[in-house]
């Protein structure tokens, strides 16, 4: 399960499958790949509602407190919310433009293009 899911669902989803097996329920897990006529399932996605959030790290406890960050909607009611640290927004940080320029580059150097 840590292979296919985000962290803290799967050891929520882990924590589940430990009381079922407490209860003495028996649990099946299948992973079928071959789903129309003896062919693999074919890899694919479709957005049709999403959310994108920016600025927060997956792993979830890399992440500041709420209270943090300034949460804001790039663009309204499209689902894009960014959360910007309070110490970034905050210009009086900054005592050159150079030295906030160079502070943006480090905090977001794992973002790509």
């Amino acid at each position: 399960m840590s292979e296919y899911c985000e962290e803290n669902f799967a050891n929520v989803l882990k924590d589940k499958l430990e009381f079922f097996k407490k209860m003495e329920y028996q649990i099946e897990l299948v992973e079928d790949m071959e789903g129309e006529n003896n062919e693999r399932v074919k890899v694919e996605m479709h957005l049709y509602d999403c959310i994108v959030i920016k600025g927060l790290n997956t792993d979830r406890k890399k992440n500041l407190s709420e209270k943090d960050y300034k949460v804001c909607n790039d663009i309204d009611d499209m689902g894009f919310i960014s959360y910007i640290p309070n110490y970034l927004s905050d210009m009086t940080n900054f005592k050159t433009k150079e030295q906030a320029e160079e502070k943006l580059k480090l905090e977001f150097k794992n973002v790509k293009k």
